[in-house]
């Protein structure tokens, strides 16, 4: 089961899944946000990644672009179309290219993050998440749309905004 878009409400803690090839590099994530109380699933691969959200509520997903079997871009991807889902999602990459941004953003994805990572950054992302995506109590707050630039809000981040739909 997976994070769907519909008035249910889901109680914390959120779950996030990590997926990147590097095993050091999803335990810093982990290790990172574990102590704010988020649940986290830790994937090698974007089979291993899929595998997880068929049996697991997620919230977000922070996913590496170059994984071993498909990237992270596709793996976000199929999860969204496989489950019919609204899934957050942050992309890490040492290829931050325009291409890389462009095709990004017209996978919705939520936020582009160069590598190495900056801990800080990645938790201000996820903390924009949960309060565009999730009310209070854990519950989808709405549908959003892609607004075409890769800014957040007027700033410039590695990423792109949303805005919710009316």
């Amino acid at each position: 089961m997976v994070a769907i878009w519909s008035s249910r409400s889901y109680s914390k803690p959120y779950s996030l899944l990590i997926t990147d090839v590097d095993e050091m590099s999803r335990e810093t994530i982990r290790e990172f946000f574990e102590p704010d109380g988020y649940n986290t699933y830790m994937a090698g691969s974007g089979k291993e990644a899929i595998e997880i959200a068929r049996d697991v509520l997620i919230h977000a997903l922070i996913t590496d672009m170059n994984l071993p079997d498909i990237s992270g871009l596709e793996t976000f991807r199929f999860i969204k179309k496989e489950f019919q889902i609204v899934l957050p999602c942050i992309l890490i990459t040492r290829n931050a290219s325009k291409e890389t941004l462009l095709r990004a953003i017209s996978a919705e994805a939520y936020a582009v993050i160069s590598k190495p990572t900056n801990l800080d950054v990645l938790r201000f992302a996820m903390k924009q998440i949960m309060k565009k995506y999730y009310r209070g109590e854990g519950e989808i707050s709405g549908k959003f749309t892609i607004k075409g630039e890769v800014y957040h809000e007027g700033k410039t981040y590695r990423g792109k905004g949303l805005n919710k739909e009316t």
